[in-house]
C-alpha cells in the first residue's frame, strides 16, 4: 500500500515497487483519475495494481483502505 500515490515521491514509490514484483494498493485522496492512471500504467508494464481512495487521516477511510487491500491481494 502505497499512500499518495497519484503523484510525486508516492507515484514513483508505487511504480518501483511495482517493477520490483511487488502487488501495489496506489491510494489517492481526492485524485481519483490520477490514481487509476497509475494502476493502469503498472498493468500495463505487467504489473498487478489497484487504486483504493480514501484519506489517511481519518481511520475509518484507513480502516476500508486496507480492507479492500487485503480483499484483492
Amino acid at each position: 500500500l502505497v499512500t499518495g500515490a497519484s503523484s510525486g515521491i508516492g507515484l514513483a514509490v508505487a511504480k518501483g515497487l511495482a517493477r520490483a514484483g511487488a502487488r501495489v494498493a496506489v491510494n489517492y485522496h481526492s485524485d481519483r483519475e490520477g490514481g487509476e492512471a497509475v494502476v493502469r500504467e503498472i498493468v500495463d508494464a505487467g504489473g498487478e495494481a489497484i487504486a483504493v481512495g480514501g484519506d489517511v487521516s481519518q481511520e475509518a477511510d484507513v480502516e476500508r483502505i486496507m480492507a479492500e487491500t487485503v480483499q484483492a491481494f
